[in-house]
């Protein structure tokens, strides 16, 4: 219920990078705070389509180049996210949903150590 708020980043309302960040930070994980730096510049390792799983950040936008939103996976099936979609709260949705897939531009996660 938290409410979304676009450069938030603190309990009054936060963003979806925001909230990737801080969900990432928790669990020792640095990223950079925008949802197309995160997917492109944060050292995260690309995850093949179906391959998505608890803790992957997934991203959506109009095109590859175009990513305007991040969400992290929480099962095999549904992430959580900051989003205006329908309500503006942290809500959960499923990533099969048509509205999502039409947007889904990928996934990625914490490179393993060597």
């Amino acid at each position: 219920g938290l409410p979304y708020q676009w450069g938030g980043n603190a309990p009054f309302g936060i963003d979806c990078s925001g909230f990737a960040q801080l969900l990432y930070r928790l669990s020792g994980v640095e990223i950079l705070r925008d949802a197309g730096i995160q997917r492109d510049n944060s050292g995260l390792a690309e995850v093949a389509p179906g391959q998505e799983d608890t803790a992957d950040l997934v991203f959506f936008g109009r095109a590859p180049d175009k990513i305007g939103h991040v969400g992290m996976m929480i099962s095999r099936t549904q992430f959580i996210h900051a989003t205006t979609y329908q309500k503006p709260v942290i809500q959960i949705s499923t990533l099969a949903d048509a509205y999502w897939q039409r947007i889904y531009q990928g996934a990625r996660r914490p490179k393993k150590d060597a």
